[in-house]
């Protein structure tokens, strides 16, 4: 059976990709990618004078391009994903440690290493390459939430590339003109208030990490709270959930409780399906749960340890290939880490 009969077989209403279909999933990739954590790209700024910070953005021709050249198939080479996995997220629920509470004096370091595509396109718009754009945020956050907090931002050479060296070159200017690891971008703002910068506000009613108290910490009535914010959203509601749990975890904000209560409420989406469980993301190892994008152009998935609960992080990634660039290639991914630590950077 080939790939599209699969898909057909898997998700009948997915439709033709028509050329309005195609430019709603590119504006939807547009803005997930952005808003992957939101409150740090809203936060994100340009000053006058001041240095490229890293952000986590994607060359807007690059992605059109890239969107035209994919077909809608199943998942990776129409190979059908493991079963299993609303169980698989209800077991990590109830393996959810008790997360790290800062005394005070101290802070709750929450470090999230992002690498996003940046593609190349020709002067008629196709993919000619694309490189791995490598990111490192670190979040000082006090015990007592309404203090200083300080942010570090710095970006790393690109790794990964697809394409002739032309990309190798272009990564090497890109990195020249952003803040680097031995003189990074310093933020401080109370209470955590950094402003929204040049990316502006959020853009629709999703949650955001000043809802978290409110939210509530029950699976279904969480399903419901989250399906509410997204009406009138171009995606499906579990797109859309599954795209505002995803951005909050990532904040390293989420407390134990409501950890387990988002890992049981994605376990009630219809469409989640275990997409690999060897999945690596930074060097840790887990298995990720996702949910395909409406038109079948990407998969967004979480990372989750299933033995010890712990979340490690999110990504997207290409169902199809687009030029050099093979299918199941990382969109863009952030991975979360968090430790207590009593000092934070004096510059």
């Amino acid at each position: 059976m080939d790939e599209i009969r699969l898909l057909r077989r898997a998700r009948p209403e997915v439709p033709e990709p028509t050329a309005e279909l195609l430019a709603q999933a590119r504006a939807r990739l547009l803005a997930h990618a952005e808003q992957v954590p939101q409150d740090r790209a809203d936060r994100l700024r340009d000053s006058s004078g001041r240095r490229r910070r890293p952000r986590r953005t994607l060359a807007v021709a690059g992605i059109a391009a890239a969107l035209a050249a994919i077909v809608v198939s199943a998942p990776f080479g129409g190979q059908q994903a493991p079963a299993g996995a609303a169980g698989l997220l209800t077991e990590a629920s109830r393996q959810v440690g008790a997360g790290l509470r800062p005394s005070s004096g101290q802070y709750l370091k929450i470090t999230t290493r992002s690498e996003s595509l940046s593609y190349l396109t020709d002067d008629d718009g196709q993919v000619m390459g694309a490189y791995v754009v490598r990111t490192v945020d670190e979040d000082y956050v006090p015990a007592d939430r309404n203090d200083e907090w300080v942010e570090v931002s710095y970006s790393l050479p690109a790794r990964t590339f697809y394409g002739d060296p032309s990309v190798e070159a272009a990564a090497r200017r890109d990195y020249g003109q952003s803040a680097q690891a031995a003189d990074p971008d310093v933020t401080r703002a109370p209470g955590g208030q950094f402003g929204n910068g040049e990316l502006g506000g959020p853009s629709n009613d999703y949650a955001t990490t000043a809802d978290l108290p409110s939210l509530p910490r029950a699976p279904s009535a969480l399903l419901e709270d989250l399906s509410a914010r997204s009406d009138g959203a171009d995606s499906s509601t579990s797109v859309a959930v599954m795209a505002q749990i995803t951005t909050l975890l990532s904040s390293g904000l989420v407390d134990a409780e409501l950890t387990a209560v988002m890992y049981q409420t994605l376990a009630l989406l219809p469409e989640v399906q275990v997409t690999d469980r060897q999945a690596t993301l930074d060097g840790r190892k887990g298995t990720a749960v996702g949910v395909v994008d409406d038109e079948g152009f990407a998969i967004n998935e979480v990372i989750i340890d299933p033995a010890g609960g712990g979340f490690l992080g999110v990504r997207s990634r290409q169902v199809d290939g687009a030029g050099p660039i093979p299918a199941g290639a990382v969109i863009w991914s952030t991975a979360t880490t968090s430790t207590i630590v009593g000092t934070i950077p004096s510059v």
